[in-house]
């Protein structure tokens, strides 16, 4: 399936709200995320525009992957940090290079994000991503 890749202006979030959410809903069940904010903060830093909404959709305009992301402008990087990824969305080399296209149409050098091991080695193995931060917390 061949998906379109695209991103939803703030002003339409409410609308496409009910037909993304389910596909963030598994993302705050079973990672981590949850500790730091809920899917209704989600809902809320999208619509500020503090996150940016992207969606992968068929030629028919059915949604099958969403990817909530921020951009972190460095002064020698603008990264689109992936916050929250759910569905089809990096199923196949296509659709991500058309996401990776959307990045870099947006001023964007470089994709990074947080994902469990097991999503890691997948994305190392079938799209050739890789692994660049150890990731350290500390609670206060």
């Amino acid at each position: 399936m061949n998906l379109k890749v695209q991103h939803v202006e703030t002003n339409y979030i409410q609308q496409v709200w009910p037909l993304v959410e389910p596909w963030f809903t598994p993302v705050f069940e079973k990672s981590a995320i949850s500790d730091y904010y809920s899917i209704d903060n989600l809902k809320d830093y999208l619509i500020r525009g503090e996150h940016t909404l992207v969606v992968a959709t068929d030629d028919t305009g059915v949604i099958h992957g969403v990817i909530s992301l921020q951009w972190l402008n460095l002064p020698k990087a603008r990264i689109a940090y992936v916050a929250a990824i759910g569905g089809k969305f990096i199923a196949s080399r296509e659709t991500n290079q058309e996401f990776v296209n959307w990045v870099r149409t947006m001023g964007g050098t470089k994709i990074q994000g947080y994902a469990r091991e097991s999503i890691a080695r997948l994305w190392k193995q079938k799209l050739g991503y890789r692994p660049a931060h150890i990731v350290m917390e500390l609670d206060v």
